[in-house]
């Protein structure tokens, strides 16, 4: 690919993802106006709303599978892993709004998302990472961890989607909730 078609592919990316995370329902004219490249280009590189739905994740798995993975959430203890991932799943940016919210509803515009292989690997790292909190007493045994897993993903998804208006770390939040739950933490 040229350099300038691939600028061009990575900004038609970066304003899509930007755009669907706006709006979930933007439309790929939404996304030619945003760009502000010729109609033609766009189409070019991604032909249909469906197309840049499943680009958009592609990318957006790729980024995410390698922010967590470099989180380290198989190192040390599963508190301060678990914080660490935490802090590195808030840091992806625009795409993950809409990834998150892909993986949290099970939508049915990425039909095989669950199976993708960036998809696994987060899959799995987060999972294997509760699974470890539950072994070491940290996370709660009584409730199964893909549940607890899940629970993890929304607090994320909420915080990347509505982040706190009073300027607090949406990182620090999801933390907090997810480990204490909404009564707090004991006295």
């Amino acid at each position: 690919m040229r350099a300038d078609a691939a600028r061009n592919r990575e900004r038609i990316l970066a304003v899509g993802a930007a755009e669907l995370a706006r709006d979930p329902h933007a439309t790929l004219e939404d996304v030619v106006r945003a760009t502000g490249l010729a109609r033609a280009t766009v189409y070019r590189h991604v032909p249909s709303r469906t197309a840049l739905v499943d680009a958009v994740v592609d990318r957006a798995l790729a980024v995410a599978a390698d922010l967590l993975a470099r989180g380290r959430p198989a190192d040390d203890d599963p508190e301060v892993a678990l914080a660490r991932l935490t802090r590195a799943a808030c840091s992806v940016g625009p795409e993950a709004i809409v990834l998150i919210g892909l993986l949290v509803s099970g939508s049915s515009t990425v039909p095989d998302l669950a199976t993708r292989p960036d998809a696994v690997r987060i899959d799995r790292l987060v999972h294997d990472l509760v699974r470890r909190g539950q072994a070491a007493g940290v996370l709660r045994d009584d409730v199964p961890a893909p549940w607890l897993a899940d629970q993890w993903f929304a607090l994320l998804q909420s915080a990347v989607v509505h982040p706190p208006a009073d300027g607090r770390d949406p990182a620090d939040l999801v933390y907090a909730v997810f480990r204490d739950g909404a009564c707090g933490p004991s006295a």
